[in-house]
């Protein structure tokens, strides 16, 4: 007779009902022994804190919901910004396709077509699985499955693959080299640590000619470009690479250029990151309301290049 396995690794389900947060366990009991349950808003952060999972279910009715909460509980959370996690967001046949599409923008990182019935009852628990196996690829969990880990020799060729790219020579290879061939390597070497240090400005705007206008600007002037259209986009970029510098827009619909601001600058690993805001309102009250929350410097639009430019290097020398 064969036992069925059970998996330890800490799940939490959030919801606003308890009817929803309770059915996901249905589903996935007998399979996972250390699930919690989350349906009031109002402590989903306390709750978080106090036994930190590496899966959140985010198992609201929709999708507005789901972004909504999960921006509130990395605000409030004083252990989520540093905790590894995966997120999964239950789906409905109607907003199947902007799921798709929020996972596509790194907001969240998988999705289950999950109401009005699940069709698969085996497919959340295999997202689940792939999430854990990712988490314990990067080494921020114990393997749950052996059954699970990648084979090691994709590790090992991709290391063949990184030494190739950036120019470490073999000891053999050199030996057998012309004496100039070592200054193409540490050329090709030079050139790859260069482009490691340049300075990484993300940019947050909902407005896409913005974003190009700033975006090419930038990347004239030999900065690495990051660019997110909203809060989840700003929360799933900065979670994975953090910049050096945010210029963000006031106006974007949803949470607000501000709202954004005071989330970043009450986490304190992203506390010291320089903000400067984008606006066309000079308007004192936003003024002064941005200068409270630490934002360094404005620019109003329309924006000029050579005066856009010397408020990034001074920006980026605050850092």
């Amino acid at each position: 007779m064969k036992i069925r396995q059970t998996f330890h690794s800490p799940i939490l389900i959030l919801s606003d009902t308890m009817r929803d947060t309770g059915q996901v366990r249905d589903v996935l009991d007998g399979e996972f022994d250390n699930i919690s349950l989350s349906s009031d808003p109002e402590n989903m952060a306390a709750e978080f804190d106090a036994r930190p999972a590496d899966v959140l279910i985010l198992a609201f009715d929709t999708l507005e919901k789901s972004e909504r909460n999960y921006l509130s509980l990395y605000r409030q959370s004083a252990k989520l910004p540093l905790h590894p996690h995966r997120t999964i967001i239950l789906s409905s046949k109607d907003n199947v396709a902007a799921s798709y599409q929020a996972c596509r923008k790194k907001l969240f990182d998988d999705y289950v077509l999950f109401w009005p019935m699940y069709y698969d009852r085996h497919r959340l628990a295999m997202s689940i699985h792939l999430a854990l196996s990712h988490l314990a690829d990067r080494g921020v969990i114990t393997q749950p499955d052996s059954t699970w880990q990648k084979p090691d020799e994709i590790f090992k060729e991709l290391c063949v693959s990184i030494k190739r790219a950036i120019g470490t020579p073999d000891i053999q290879e050199l030996q057998n080299q012309p004496m100039g061939g070592g200054l193409a390597v540490a050329e090709r070497k030079i050139t790859f640590d260069s482009v490691k240090t340049l300075p990484i400005v993300m940019i947050v705007d909902d407005d896409e000619f913005m974003c190009k206008l700033l975006g090419d600007i930038l990347e004239e002037a030999g900065y690495q470009i990051l660019v997110a259209h909203g809060a989840s986009e700003v929360l799933s970029t900065i979670r994975k690479q953090l910049p050096d510098l945010i210029i963000m827009d006031i106006l974007m619909p949803g949470v607000n250029g501000i709202e954004i601001a005071q989330h970043l600058k009450a986490v304190p690993r992203w506390a010291l990151i320089p903000l400067i805001i984008v606006t066309g309102n000079s308007d004192h009250n936003i003024v002064n309301e941005c200068l409270k929350i630490g934002v360094v410097d404005f620019i109003i639009k329309p924006v000029e290049r050579t005066g856009f430019l010397n408020k990034v290097r001074s920006a980026l020398q605050r850092n």
